[in-house]
């Protein structure tokens, strides 16, 4: 049953050159958008349930930025300009910068002497425990936080960019995606070791979703879901269907595996066996999917080009919140929702929800 939004609305910020992915520090104070030709972090008022904004900063030129596990940096993606900045920083490099004050703290860099450009680092993640960083281009490397020490670099070896760099299983896997020659494939690559140098396999798939508590990768290739074992590379199926699964994504518990097929129908699976739990359907068709689980694995958000739906697991209501949605996100305590649609920021208070 579709309900009308009676959410809060807290604040809404418009006429910002927003274009990207919105996404909350661990800690609930930051709020980050990552665009295509910059980024962008909102300080929110933590102490006042994130009711008012605080300040904004602006990062020109900065495609890629994420914050620390514990919320004191942020690394961002920069990239060499000239040879000569090459030669003296590497050919791309991350900048680590105090999350108070903006100042730079160190400088990641890579692949120092060489003089062809890389154009802008696309992806970076923290591992769980904060003590490396991954970023991806057309290159991949993993460093140590602290030291600044590169562990390895790799680079695609088709013409490609690594559209998702990502750390599973805390500090211990590191997982690298690239889109090969099709924007409909991905080539993921799964690396261990102290300095992630051990491939231990390499799969082709449409979607990928790391579990949270360490029990696999999903895959989604075509109307099959597979789950991988990061640790050798052995695959066992838990769904198929005839239609092409547009997102999936896992609840932070663990438990679940949600996924969307037809544009429309969201089905979610016991992640352990594989078997239907549920399934729900949206009242609109639409293209650009993103799932997103509430923090206690409670509800779904759906976010589409044509409507954002929220979801109650345990009655299956639903309520839509907006018209659209590029990007969206819960707060880290589940009690905010945000969503970006174009040049404007919304945040509602998900209060006693629906």
């Amino acid at each position: 049953m579709l309900m009308s939004n009676n959410l809060d609305k807290m604040w809404v910020l418009k006429d910002i050159q927003f274009n990207g992915i919105v996404n909350f520090s661990r800690n609930g104070r930051l709020l980050l958008i990552s665009g295509h030709h910059n980024s962008h972090v909102v300080n929110l008022d933590y102490e006042s349930d994130f009711k008012m904004v605080k300040s904004i900063s602006k990062f020109d030129q900065k495609q890629a930025i994420e914050i620390s596990p514990d919320g004191n940096v942020l690394a961002m993606g920069c990239l060499a300009e000239t040879d000569a900045e090459a030669r003296k920083y590497g050919v791309f490099w991350v900048g680590i910068v105090d999350a108070v004050n903006g100042s730079e703290v160190r400088r990641l860099t890579q692949d120092k002497g060489l003089t062809h450009k890389i154009y802008g680092i696309l992806t970076i993640a923290f591992s769980e425990s904060g003590l490396f960083l991954a970023a991806g281009g057309y290159h991949a490397a993993v460093f140590e936080v602290l030291t600044g020490r590169c562990l390895m670099a790799h680079k695609v070896g088709h013409d490609s960019v690594y559209s998702r760099v990502c750390f599973a299983d805390s500090d211990r896997i590191l997982i690298e995606a690239d889109n090969g020659s099709s924007r409909d494939e991905l080539f993921i690559s799964l690396y261990s070791g102290a300095s992630y140098d051990t491939l231990i396999c390499t799969r082709s798939c449409k979607l990928f979703a790391s579990h949270p508590r360490r029990n696999g990768v999903a895959l989604a290739d075509g109307g099959v879901i597979k789950l991988l074992n990061p640790f050798n590379g052995v695959e066992r199926q838990l769904w198929e269907s005839g239609y092409s699964v547009d997102e999936i994504a896992f609840s932070p518990n663990g438990e679940m595996l949600a996924f969307v097929i037809r544009g429309s129908t969201i089905k979610i699976l016991d992640s352990a066996t594989g078997k239907l739990r549920q399934s729900l359907t949206c009242n609109c068709v639409g293209n650009r999917i993103k799932l997103h689980f509430s923090p206690d694995s409670k509800k779904v958000l759906f976010a589409s080009n044509v409507g954002l739906i929220l979801f109650n697991l345990a009655d299956e209501r639903s309520m839509e919140i907006d018209r659209a949605s590029d990007s969206a996100c819960f707060s880290p305590d589940g009690k905010v929702i945000v969503n970006l649609t174009g040049t404007e920021l919304t945040s509602w208070c998900t209060g006693p929800m629906i």
